[in-house]
């Protein structure tokens, strides 16, 4: 899973500007309005960060920086085999 936490005041955007970006570029991963409570828990020093969960709910990988469309594709593919190999093996 990724999941993208928007700071209003924090960042370079505000959530509104934010939900208006995701239905632009089509993208429906979850989106937490944070007061900043969240950006502190991960350690979050740069915007955008993206935090990417595994099946098991824990991180698998917090990137900062803008990796690009195609990397972010590229991690939720391997998230994704990873869950199916895990829920194979069981």
């Amino acid at each position: 899973m990724l999941l993208s936490a928007v700071t209003p005041g924090l960042g370079d955007i505000s959530e509104d500007e934010f939900r208006e970006l995701m239905a632009e570029e089509g993208w429906t991963f979850p989106v937490l309005a944070d007061n900043g409570a969240v950006f502190r828990q991960f350690g979050v020093n740069v915007y955008p960060t993206l935090i990417f969960f595994g099946a098991d709910g824990q991180v698998a990988e917090i990137v900062k920086g803008d990796p690009g469309p195609a990397a972010i594709r590229a991690k939720l593919g391997a998230l994704k085999s990873l869950a199916q190999a895990a829920s194979a093996a069981s």
